[in-house]
């Protein structure tokens, strides 16, 4: 019903609204083929759709109650004058839609892109909103950037010139006339929402180095600054460069259209609407997982079939998706980076295992991201075994561009290099927010032997016995007060996961040793890979080399280590699931919105970890130089002069 309504708002916007233009611009917007789109196109179809105030009160409605009521960080967010490395403004999400509340629209991409300024302004990639509506189109820039120190002074860079101008190695002096690197600050720290960091916000706005676990080679991706899928402030960037061998060059590059609808799509404003915006009517949220049992393999639980049951569902759910904030795939496009320095020893299809040729004594265990399952566990225990073999003594795990993936890794990576038998030991104490409707999901999950959801109450430790709960622990909940806002959350519980997956027999030079082990990191280690970094060093003293950023700067060695993140959809399937009453409606546009439902602390803190700088500092820093940003095997080199110099 809301789908016909908002097709008939349209229609009768155009028939009885403001004067309608001699040509609709979506009308020729749907006409034209990728090559042929320019921003001028899509910024005027996108600036022509009329604001909808049943698509904005919905809206409106499911944000509040998702802010207010399930999103962990409502409070914390509050925080002010956070210390360093974090520079992050207090964000009052509740303060804000009431803003939006009130705001008169005529667009209706002005009232979306509010929404994502929002979730941006938590600079926690966790928190999402981006409808495809307006995010439908991908816009890129020619030039790949990076930042490099030489004799002490930064400067940036063209990584790659895809312009023909032959600009690679370029100094960039200016982007519109301010500083380069200024530029690029500016803009990352107002619409990257990549990390409470601005050196890491800066690391993500550039381009970096990426694993490409499927093809087994190392690539580099577009940095967030070139590749984007909101319009562009301007249609076009100037800049001025300083090369070796010519004067002062002075270009101006327009935003390529580079992928969106096909042609045909839409025919009008009117079909745009209908075609691109508007979410169907039967959605397909809410299910536990898109992996099969194949894929995950047999669950080496023994416990009674209802445990089992809950057990194996929870496994699926806790999950982080690799998240960039523009929603850009971030694809490596060919191998770009070779490796003189290193020997390749062994891959699957989720990591690879290297070894320095110039200081055989050190190996690389890769970990381009948390999402893999009890093989991948087999395979890393395998591939250090090889290193083993081959008189490695010493151990880097590489970090680089790890967007987060599933939360019981944040337990197993851990083990494999510090065997345990306490599973609470490499887990974080979790807390939900709590609320009637929670209670009342929480309630019937526990009752049901046939559906289980997110917020499970059986896949939770008890603090004190370690034992797993059989209660609904959400039923008795703490009220805390925080930055003045006060409310209920559950007590601080521990995480469960399947400590046999991991071959405790299997020992390698470096077990047990943190000073035989660090961590590679650029910042950009989200999610569970940020969690499992806190675990190897706040429990283990294992210490982090953190790469990029400003010289003389502390740097983040992960960002949005926040727990588990759901999309509004998954939540309300699960309250689908169990016949209980969901506390919002779906969306009226299709699109990405999400929140933080649980967060964590690390050990003994008063502080969440999302929120507390302190544990997120690294202990080892290094710049990238020209040579290590094109070379990720000389960046391994520097990385273990610098954690092993004495």
């Amino acid at each position: 019903m809301l789908q016909m309504s908002l097709i008939l708002s349209a229609t009768l916007a155009l028939a009885f609204g403001a004067p309608v233009p001699t040509s609709d611009p979506c009308s020729t917007l749907g006409s034209l083929t990728i090559g042929n789109v320019t921003y001028e196109h899509v910024s005027d179809c996108y600036k022509s759709i009329e604001f909808f105030p049943e698509v904005a009160e919905t809206t409106l409605k499911t944000m509040h109650t998702a802010y207010n009521d399930f999103l962990c960080f409502r409070d914390a967010a509050l925080t002010p004058d956070l210390d360093l490395p974090f520079r992050s403004a207090p964000v009052d999400a509740i303060k804000e839609l009431n803003k939006i509340a009130k705001k008169h629209y005529t667009r209706d991409f002005d009232f979306h892109a509010d929404f994502l300024n929002l979730a941006t302004a938590f600079n926690d990639p966790h928190i999402n909103y981006q409808v495809e509506c307006y995010s439908s189109y991908v816009f890129k820039q020619p030039l790949n950037l990076y930042a490099s120190v030489v004799d002490g002074k930064q400067a940036l860079h063209v990584f790659q010139d895809e312009s023909g101008s032959e600009l690679n190695d370029c100094e960039v002096l200016t982007i519109n006339g301010q500083n380069a690197l200024e530029h690029i600050q500016a803009w990352a720290d107002k619409f990257s929402g990549a990390s409470k960091d601005p050196g890491v916000r800066l690391n993500a706005a550039l381009v970096s180095h990426t694993y490409d676990a499927v093809n087994h080679f190392w690539g580099v991706s577009d940095g967030g600054f070139r590749l984007r899928s909101t319009l562009p402030e301007e249609s076009s960037l100037d800049y001025r460069f300083k090369c070796p061998d010519r004067d002062t060059v002075k270009k101006t590059f327009q935003w390529a259209v580079t992928d969106g609808p096909e042609a045909g799509t839409f025919t009008d404003k009117t079909s745009f609407v209908a075609n691109v915006c508007v979410a169907p009517t039967a959605s397909s949220g809410g299910t536990p997982s898109d992996h099969t049992a194949q894929e995950l393999g047999p669950v080496p639980f023994t416990d009674t079939p209802a445990i089992h049951k809950h057990k194996r569902r929870r496994l699926l759910e806790q999950r982080e998706e690799h998240t960039k904030r523009q929603l850009v795939r971030r694809e490596v496009a060919e191998p770009t980076l070779d490796l003189p320095d290193a020997t390749f020893v062994a891959a699957d299809n989720k990591t690879a295992v290297y070894q320095l040729k110039s200081d055989p004594s050190v190996g690389i265990l890769v970990v381009p991201s948390m999402m893999f399952w009890n093989d991948t566990i087999t395979f890393m225990q395998h591939g250090l075994s090889e290193l083993a073999a081959r008189k490695v003594s010493r151990i880097i795990v590489d970090t680089t561009g790890n967007g987060g993936g599933y939360t019981i890794m944040v337990n197993l990576l851990p083990t494999i290099f510090f065997p345990t038998q306490d599973k609470t030991l490499h887990s974080h104490l979790a807390e939900y927010r709590v609320s009637t409707a929670v209670q009342a999901l929480t309630s019937a999950d526990l009752a049901s032997l046939t559906v289980d959801t997110t917020f499970e109450p059986r896949t939770y430790l008890n603090r004190t016995t370690h034992a797993s709960f059989t209660t609904n622990f959400f039923l008795d909940p703490v009220n805390k007060t925080l930055n003045g806002r006060e409310a209920e959350y559950t007590q601080k519980v521990f995480g469960d996961a399947p400590l046999e997956w991991v071959n405790q027999t299997i020992t390698y030079p470096w077990t047990n040793d943190s000073s035989k082990i660090t961590i590679l990191t650029d910042g950009n280690c989200g999610s569970a890979c940020g969690m499992a970094t806190d675990i190897f060093v706040s429990v283990h003293g294992v210490k982090a080399v953190a790469v990029g950023g400003y010289p003389g700067d502390n740097l983040s060695m992960f960002s949005y280590a926040g727990a588990s993140v759901k999309t509004v959809d998954e939540i309300i399937g699960n309250f689908e699931e169990l016949n209980v009453t969901a506390p919002f409606a779906r969306l009226p546009y299709k699109g990405n919105f999400r929140v933080t439902i649980y967060d964590v602390y690390s050990r003994n803190d008063t502080v969440m970890l999302e929120y507390n700088p302190a544990r997120h500092v690294a202990a080892h820093r290094l710049q990238y130089t020209p040579e290590t940003a094109r070379h990720h095997d000389l960046l391994w080199g520097a990385v273990a002069k610098t954690a092993w110099s004495s």
